[in-house]
Formats: structure tokens, C-alpha cells, sequence
């Protein structure tokens, strides 16, 4: 066997974006990269018009609205299982190019910000909700109804809802529910009149989500005439592929669902492994004052755990430095901010995590004076 071609280990990967897959799919998609079940070709050179693709493509919005539908009511995680419903027959699922920056500008298109006399409502508690916002006032009037990206310090909480200042008449409210660079979490929606559009970009089949509790009225093919084709959503509802999906993409998320569906058993359980993930890590943030976590307990993410060492910032890269060295990789915190930051997402073996916190416990030991 070549040296290039021996087997590895694989490394504790705790990147932001890109960020870790289940092995059960990149094994399966390791196989179907050069002959997709056996048919010859790769998954990456199928046509997006052919059967074989049509069947990825349906098979992953099939399973999405399935692990969406899916609650058990006796277990209540952050939705109310008293209010919650499931996803509307009127509602349409959509798989979108250009991610939730695209989105940023999609939104306020396809309200017609521009041509409005109501204004858009925007919470801001980190640097993706400040993009959106920044974003939507090139097209129209918007209102921001807190934003802590001024605070001193800055993104360490949501603030109470009862301080909003929420329009009386907003064309929709514009919420972020998970901040990844700045470990923000949003755990709680308020009842407001109008749409929530909510960017659940980095924390999306963490948990389940009432769909319903967004955008309830109908929106599609009220777009800004000059919106671009692709940015109106009636284009990719009415028309499904409208041109060329990013096919690869959607293939790993098919498999991402099935696994959610199979392997894990559903968003019930997802969440349940994503608090006991998030729980390990914190807890040894907690012990001490070794460590120090800037947001508020009440809005931690479960998703990307943001702390700092004392010691300041050379005590920070001494801590990544040991921790890739033992294959803990991609703690580095954000490039703007600083310190370490974990990221335990769906995918994120619990294993690994038990690792970084033990890492964590024996670094103190070793450094603390």
C-alpha cells in the first residue's frame, strides 16, 4: 500500500464551517463517488435530470418534512408541544443556492421591502443577524429592534423579549437563532403579528422546529418586480430545479437526513445528544474561573461554545497548539474575537467532546498557577 494510501485516523475536527459529517456518511459517500449504487457513473457526474438524481432530490425533501412532522408531544424540548403543528399544506420546502447570505437579500426581495410602507423588523445579536440587517436596509425601511453588537461587552445575550422595540405594523421580523461566531443562541420566539423569518443556517435539525411559527401568510409571487429570477422564491416553488442544483450538496444532505432518521432517531434525540455534547464542555468552563465563557448561561449555544483562557492570548494559542497536537483540531476561536471555540454540531461525536473536556481539565492542571 502507497504511504499516501494508508489508513488514518480521523482527527477530532471542531470547525465552524465546513464542519464535521457522520462517518456512516462519508463512508457510504465514499462508495458512491465512483460508482453510484452500482450504476457506473459517480454521484458527481449524473445529469440533475436523471431518474436516479430525481430520486436523491425528492427522497431528501421527502425526509425533511418527515423528521419536521415528527414530535412526540409528552416531551417538551424548547417548542411547546401544546401549540406545536405540522408543517402547513400550503407551506413549500425549498432547497436554495447561495446559502443564508443569499437569503439576506432574498428575504426583503420577496417582501417587497422596497415598495412597502411597513417597516422590517430586525433583532441583531451577532455578526450574521448584523449582515442581514445591513443587508435589507438597501431595500427599504427596517427597525432594529435590539442590537447588542453595541453593548459593552459586545453579543452576550439576547436580550429579555419585553425589551424589544417592535414595530406596531412590521412587514415581517428578521431573527438569527444561532450566532456561530459569537456563541449566541435564541431560545425563545415571541407571538408577534406579522411573518418571522428565522436564519436557523447553523443549528437547523438540531431540534425540533414548529414550523408553523413562521412566515404564516402567503408571500410567494409578491416579490419586488426587479427581483432577480433566482432570488424569487415562486421561481424554484413553481419549477422545482430551476437550473443546475448544486447536486453533491444535496446527495450529502440526503444522506445527512436519512442518518438524523435512522441512525439517531429523530430531533427529539438529536437534541437530547446536542445538550449532553454542550453540557460536557461547559461544565469544565464552569468549574473555575480558568476559563471563561462571555455569553450569558441563559443564551449559551449548544452548537459553537465560545470561551477564553486566563492567561490572554498566549495562553490561548498554547492551549490550540497541545490540542491539535493530541488531534483536537479547529478550536481556534473567530479571527475577529479571538480565544477557542468548540463546535459540537449535529454530526459532532459525543466521544469527541468528552476528549476536549478532558483536554481541558488536564491543561488547567498543567498551566493554572
Amino acid at each position: 500500500m502507497a504511504e499516501n494510501e494508508k489508513k488514518t485516523e480521523r482527527v477530532a475536527n471542531f470547525s465552524a464551517g465546513p464542519a464535521v459529517l457522520p462517518e456512516e456518511v462519508l463512508l457510504e459517500a465514499q462508495k458512491d463517488l465512483f460508482s453510484y449504487k452500482g450504476k457506473g457513473l459517480s454521484v458527481l457526474e449524473m445529469s440533475h435530470r436523471s431518474k436516479e438524481f430525481e430520486q436523491i432530490w425528492n427522497d431528501a425533501r421527502a425526509d425533511i418534512i418527515e423528521l419536521l412532522n415528527k414530535y412526540q408531544r409528552e416531551k417538551k424540548i424548547t417548542i411547546d408541544p401544546k401549540k406545536y403543528r405540522k408543517i402547513p399544506k400550503n407551506y413549500k420546502v425549498l432547497f436554495l443556492q447561495g446559502g443564508g447570505t443569499l437569503q439576506f437579500s432574498a428575504v426583503p426581495l420577496n417582501f417587497n421591502l422596497a415598495n412597502s410602507n411597513k417597516p422590517a423588523d430586525y433583532v441583531v445579536t451577532g455578526q450574521w443577524s448584523k449582515k442581514a440587517c445591513e443587508e435589507a436596509k438597501r431595500f427599504g425601511n427596517v427597525n432594529v429592534v435590539c442590537n447588542t453588537t453595541k453593548t459593552n461587552p459586545p453579543c452576550v445575550n439576547v436580550p429579555p423579549l419585553k425589551e424589544w422595540k417592535l414595530s406596531e405594523d412590521a412587514l415581517y421580523l428578521h431573527v438569527c437563532i444561532n450566532e456561530t461566531v459569537h456563541g449566541v443562541m435564541m431560545h425563545e420566539i415571541p407571538e408577534v403579528k406579522c411573518p418571522i423569518v428565522a436564519d436557523f443556517s447553523s443549528c437547523f435539525m438540531s431540534e425540533p422546529i414548529d414550523v408553523s411559527n413562521y412566515c404564516p401568510r402567503r408571500i410567494l409571487g409578491k416579490a419586488d418586480p426587479k427581483c432577480p429570477i433566482y432570488c424569487d422564491w415562486k421561481t424554484e416553488a413553481t419549477t422545482d430545479m430551476y437550473n443546475t442544483p448544486p447536486c453533491f450538496s444535496a446527495y450529502i444532505m440526503g444522506l445527512v437526513f436519512k442518518w438524523l432518521k435512522n441512525t439517531i432517531g429523530g430531533l427529539e434525540k438529536m437534541h437530547e445528544l446536542n445538550l449532553k455534547k454542550a453540557k460536557v464542555v461547559y461544565d469544565v468552563v464552569d468549574e473555575d474561573d480558568f476559563y471563561h465563557a462571555p455569553v450569558e448561561k441563559r443564551n449559551r449555544s449548544l452548537m459553537n461554545i465560545r470561551f477564553h483562557l486566563k492567561g490572554g492570548e498566549q495562553m490561548d494559542a498554547l492551549f490550540v497548539k497541545e490540542a491539535t497536537a493530541l488531534g483536537l483540531q479547529n478550536l481556534k476561536g473567530y479571527r475577529d474575537l479571538g480565544g477557542i471555540r468548540v463546535s459540537t454540531y449535529n454530526a459532532q461525536p459525543y466521544e469527541n467532546c468528552v476528549k476536549v473536556a478532558k483536554f481541558m481539565r488536564d491543561f488547567r492542571k498543567q498551566h493554572s498557577k
